[in-house]
């Protein structure tokens, strides 16, 4: 979509059914089933959603691997027969076949929440992401219909993306990082620049004649870099924790771009100019 930044997930093969696909119940299998299959069991899987496409026998199965990276499969329900596959199209429709998203595994996880409304929506954005800004500056006009509960999912080319985060959640209280996204979406970058600059000579002042010392030991001075990044890590351990469980959970439900926008049903709003 021309609204959705792309993220470099690689996946090794495509996949187009011919058959009618619909989701259908999966009688007596549960995710259990799937993670005691042998091709499985083989890279520690960890099912987070499955369901039936259509009558043809088959499964859509979605998960993360021992090493947290996520996967997404067609298999038969005896683990005979295993499809790696990018998207499966319902030649009806002319619609990708998509499970309902477990929403579960997100509650109380998010990084803020944005908005009173009854409505709630789940929102994985990157704070450089164009489309995402887009999206993020008509949120105060939304705030009596939905609750954005956000979570900061930065894409590994965006090289802002982290220091955005970081003053966002740093910056402030839970209660004001919706609007410091908001300001970063409005091309206010004069504040997140000043903050991690500000961190950064802080943690650098008082080694900083050390630093000016032209014959200072290379080892010395390597020493020094590292116990300066220490100082800033611990600064920004919140953030840090917060990011890596919006990159997990993202991992996890298939979020391959921002904006994703997820309804408590489980379903994903492609559209999100619709809310």
């Amino acid at each position: 979509s021309s609204d959705v930044c792309s993220s470099d997930l690689k996946l090794l093969l495509t996949l187009g059914l011919t058959a009618s696909l619909s989701l259908l119940g999966a009688g007596n299998l549960s995710k259990n089933t799937f993670e005691n299959m042998q091709i499985f069991k083989d890279i520690g899987a960890e099912v987070s959603n499955f369901g039936q496409v259509g009558n043809t026998g088959m499964y859509m199965v979605m998960g993360s691997d021992k090493k947290k990276n996520p996967f997404k499969v067609v298999v038969d329900s005896k683990g005979e027969f295993l499809f790696l596959i990018q998207s499966v199209i319902n030649t009806k429709t002319k619609s990708e076949f998509k499970l309902p998203i477990d929403t579960s595994i997100l509650e109380g996880k998010e990084t803020f929440t944005y908005g009173t409304g009854k409505e709630v929506i789940y929102v994985f954005t990157d704070p450089e992401c164009p489309y995402c800004k887009k999206f993020e500056k008509v949120w105060p006009t939304l705030t009596d219909k939905y609750t954005f509960k956000v979570f900061l999912f930065n894409l590994s080319f965006h090289k802002k993306a982290v220091p955005m985060s970081n003053y966002i959640i740093s910056g402030g209280s839970k209660e004001t990082r919706g609007d410091r996204l908001i300001e970063i979406a409005n091309g206010n970058d004069t504040n997140w620049l000043a903050f991690n600059s500000k961190l950064e000579k802080e943690a650098r002042k008082e080694f900083e004649t050390q630093l000016q010392d032209k014959n200072l030991n290379k080892q010395l001075k390597k020493s020094i870099e590292k116990i300066i990044k220490e100082k800033i890590a611990t600064e920004l351990k919140e953030a840090t924790e917060l990011m890596k469980t919006a990159t997990e959970l993202g991992g996890q439900l298939g979020v391959q771009g921002t904006p994703t926008t997820i309804k408590t049903n489980g379903e994903t709003v492609v559209d999100w100019s619709k809310l």
